[in-house]
């Protein structure tokens, strides 16, 4: 019982983060809207599909990518195919390739700010000089930014969703 409860009391946890997220995302913060507050979820997307089973991670990313598409300028549902995507990637290669720790979160975080920087670049500017203008400039150091948030995003979903005790994930 004690363990649902926990279970439970995470994912309404996980939940209010991604509001506080979509907060950052609204611009009422304009640090973090004007280095991408949309990178600020992909962390929380990333560790969450490492210790969520592959049905909720996939749910969890899909909802994220459309709360990012609402507020994106590209074609709607390209965001929550991408975010649902890379959930469900995240959490297969924790499943069977990787363990759920810290240089896992940092790796997948980083290749995951990396391809959403080039989807968003790719997609957004059709200038070649523009893309590289923005990629460097724009892009890369909201990656940086979310990927220096990464682990104290792991630890808090760690905190959450594991029990040391039968030394598995929830």
């Amino acid at each position: 019982m004690r363990l649902e409860k926990r279970k439970t009391a995470a994912r309404a946890a996980l939940v209010g983060l991604l509001a506080v997220t979509a907060l950052f995302r609204s611009g009422s913060l304009p640090f973090f809207s004007s280095f991408g507050g949309a990178f600020l979820f992909l962390p929380f997307l990333v560790t969450l599909s490492m210790f969520e089973t592959p049905v909720a991670s996939c749910v969890f990313g899909i909802l994220a990518g459309a709360l990012w598409d609402f507020s994106s300028p590209l074609a709607d549902g390209v965001l929550t195919l991408f975010c649902g995507l890379c959930a469900l990637l995240v959490c297969l290669c924790v499943k069977f390739f990787l363990r759920a720790r810290l240089p896992s979160a940092l790796a997948a975080g980083g290749t995951v700010f990396l391809l959403a920087a080039l989807l968003l670049t790719l997609l957004s500017v059709s200038d070649p000089d523009g893309r590289q203008r923005i990629f460097s400039f724009y892009y890369l150091p909201a990656g940086l930014i979310a990927l220096l948030i990464t682990p104290l995003d792991f630890w808090i979903v760690k905190k959450l969703f594991y029990d040391p005790r039968e030394d598995r994930v929830m």
